[in-house]
């Protein structure tokens, strides 16, 4: 298979091998890689995974899916079966009551959609995380494990999406095994035994009103099949009354084509749609997660050839730093970028400092250049983030808009490089922006 079109198909337990590899340092082998253009972001990442592992991604998550979408299925077969061979339960005293077996058979399915709904509702990512699952689970773990709880609310936002379409999908299947197991077990009782149908209520029910309802259900068929197209004559003779059981046995048979079309038409034929519906919306879901991340942001600007450099002509520079936090020159070879250098990290950029306002930040931001598609943070990385540095990160994306990266480079002092400790501080601290485009690049 090409890369091209595993990236139209990559699947979420795909996207956590890849993001796993990337959190461990996989994109260091980048350099080792020539890869080619293949057009879409996903599929010049999978290129990438495929030269540098030699196979396509792994999925994590297809052992679980099997076993669940495996216990899905036989649980909707199981039940459907189960179901539908209660409701046709026929005595010989009174009739299957149509109403409530097309309520069981046919309604009963559509909960599994009304149960999606409020999950999807507090999956949004634009409501307050307290107000989500993912922030409940978020304080609950809290109590136990903060720096669990951290993980869950910096990283797991952005699987919200396609969790959630892969597990309507599951969902779905279990509808699509009820309503087939019903259709054929429908089948098989009438074709081996003799069963009436009738309808009964105790409102005040006209028969026209019913023979209305049975004619708009049966619009999709009713030309190419009239036998499933109930008359009136045969609602008004199927009506039974609890103290008046006699009817025309052979008239209310005549109902099993209308009952088997209600069930194919309107409770397996939208199933299969909204099937197919969450199917692609579970890939389309796990191919943007895919990218929604920042360490893949980086790792394709690296691949792209946009390396991160920094541009020493921009004006606004302001008083040099400190002599002993001096940081020493760039490298004089590296291409320019737009720079921004935050509370005196370098003295070769536009100056961000602790405390500047909003119109000292308006002034900043106004000398960046205008077409920029990438713009670099020097920060000092041997000192903690700050919870200030990130509202700058805030007001700086509100300026540049969605589209444009934003790379932030931890400095070391001479003879002093970076641990790992002061590299994930800064990723965690970049983390809870939550933005794919905002991203930790090469230490200098």
């Amino acid at each position: 298979m090409t890369a091209a079109f595993e990236a139209r198909n990559i699947t979420l337990g795909q996207v956590f091998t890849v993001h796993a590899a990337l959190q461990q340092g996989a994109a260091d082998k980048a350099d080792a890689v020539v890869a080619a253009d293949a057009g879409s972001d996903a599929a010049l990442l999978l290129q990438w995974w495929q030269a540098t592992y030699n196979s396509q991604p792994g999925d994590v998550l297809a052992p679980a899916l099997l076993i669940a979408g495996t216990v899905m299925l036989a649980a909707g077969l199981l039940t459907g079966v189960s179901v539908t061979s209660i409701a046709l339960t026929y005595t010989g005293e009174y009739p299957v009551n149509l109403f409530v077996l097309l309520g069981v058979v046919v309604g009963l399915p559509t909960l599994t959609l009304l149960l999606a709904l409020p999950l999807r509702l507090l999956g949004r990512g634009n409501m307050p995380a307290a107000a989500s699952l993912l922030g409940l689970a978020a304080a609950s773990v809290r109590r136990l494990d903060s720096n669990v709880a951290d993980y869950l609310h910096n990283t797991l936002w952005r699987y919200q999406s396609p969790v959630f379409w892969r597990l309507q999908k599951t969902l779905q299947l279990f509808t699509l095994a009820f309503l087939s197991a019903a259709l054929l077990t429908f089948t098989a009782i009438i074709s081996f035994s003799d069963i009436a149908f009738g309808w009964s209520s105790t409102l005040d029910i006209a028969p026209h009103s019913v023979h209305a309802l049975t004619d708009w259900l049966s619009l999709p068929w009713q030309a190419w099949w009239p036998a499933a197209h109930p008359s009136l004559e045969l609602v008004e003779q199927s009506r039974f009354f609890r103290m008046n059981p006699d009817n025309n046995p052979a008239l209310l048979g005549r109902w099993w084509p209308f009952v088997a079309m209600c069930i194919a038409v309107w409770g397996l034929l939208p199933r299969v749609l909204i099937w197919l519906y969450c199917s692609r919306r579970a890939n389309a879901s796990a191919r943007q997660a895919l990218l929604n991340h920042a360490e893949v942001t980086a790792l394709i600007n690296r691949l792209r050839g946009a390396a991160v450099q920094f541009q020493s002509s921009l004006s606004g520079a302001a008083a040099e730093p400190p002599a002993a936090e001096r940081v020493p020159p760039l490298p004089a070879g590296l291409q320019g970028k737009p720079a921004i250098s935050w509370n005196n990290a370098v003295d070769d950029a536009l100056q961000a400092r602790l405390g500047d306002d909003q119109a000292a930040q308006a002034d900043l931001f106004s000398q960046l250049p205008a077409a920029a598609d990438h713009v670099c943070i020097a920060v000092k990385g041997w000192e903690p983030p700050l919870l200030e540095f990130n509202d700058f990160i805030a007001a700086l994306r509100k300026h540049l808009g969605d589209r444009v990266n934003i790379s932030v480079h931890a400095l070391s002092l001479p003879g002093q490089p970076l641990d790992d400790n002061d590299l994930q501080a800064w990723r965690g601290t970049l983390g809870k922006l939550r933005d794919s485009k905002v991203y930790l690049g090469a230490p200098l």
